[in-house]
């Protein structure tokens, strides 16, 4: 057994608690950045490259107090698209932020609505394939749309290019799409967890007639939701005696598809 390429990348975690203004969330966003080896470019955060040299672009931004929007766009500063998240306006907010080389989420469990709120990007491990294979490697999640209204919150829908059209969809389910990998066991437990992989529609592809996979959302995992609540930890072999420690995600929740839960890495 050995290490999977998508929980290889590095990976940074903090928890803010009694948060009352998203300014506390991009100050410490910007400082973890900065320990990712996130740099400034052309107005916006870009992410280290990988192997292949592939890289995605981040511009965080508040609106208001309340508000966070995080407009992405790819390798070739092409618009991917923009979601948004809220935190709350009367109560304290615990918010909770996953930043690597690859990837970046902010959740916060204090919302306004039954879940939860999120923000996540990332660009994907294209394994088994090359990283060449696929130029459609980024992505953007969250609760709302560019407009600021509740829309396919969950954990399974991203905004990616099809076709070089942005278009926010369900790219994923609950279970190995592709069948790449079989299902992980829990240690002790007839549990599972997977990677989560994405589809998208190449340049040129008529629309849901030829969804290819895109690859494996990096430092994140599916898992049934009671062996994670939200904000919670579970610990997953990832390797030979070693265990990789995943946090619940509460914006990103699924309740179909079996109930399952994305959590993101924390250690």
């Amino acid at each position: 057994m050995s290490v999977p390429g998508y929980l290889s990348s590095t990976y940074y975690y903090s928890r803010l608690k009694g948060v009352t203004d998203v300014a506390e969330i991009l100050a410490e966003l910007a400082i973890l950045m900065a320990t990712a080896g996130w740099t400034s470019e052309l107005s916006s955060m870009v992410s280290p490259t990988d192997v292949y040299g592939r890289k995605f672009y981040a511009t965080p931004s508040a609106g208001g107090t309340t508000r966070i929007t995080l407009n992405v766009c790819d390798q070739n500063h092409d618009t991917v698209g923009a979601r948004i998240m809220d935190i709350s306006s009367v109560n304290k907010n615990t918010v909770q932020i996953f930043i690597g080389s690859h990837h970046i989420c902010i959740d916060n469990t204090t919302p306004a609505h039954t879940y939860g709120e999120w923000v996540a990007a990332g660009i994907l491990d294209v394994y088994p394939n090359l990283g060449q294979d696929c130029d459609n490697y980024v992505f953007v999640q969250g609760s709302r749309n560019s407009a600021g209204t509740l829309s396919y919150v969950y954990w399974s829908y991203a905004t990616m290019l099809d076709n070089a059209v942005s278009r926010h969809d369900d790219r994923s389910n609950s279970k190995n799409r592709w069948g790449h990998d079989a299902p992980y066991q829990m240690p002790g437990a007839i549990e599972i967890f997977y990677p989560q992989e994405m589809a998208v529609q190449p340049l040129g592809e008529p629309y849901y007639e030829d969804m290819w996979y895109a690859g494996r959302a990096y430092q994140r995992i599916i898992i049934p939701h009671n062996l994670v609540d939200k904000q919670s930890e579970v610990k997953i072999p990832i390797d030979t005696g070693t265990f990789g420690t995943f946090r619940g995600v509460a914006g990103a929740y699924k309740e179909v598809y079996g109930e399952m839960r994305l959590a993101m890495r924390a250690a």
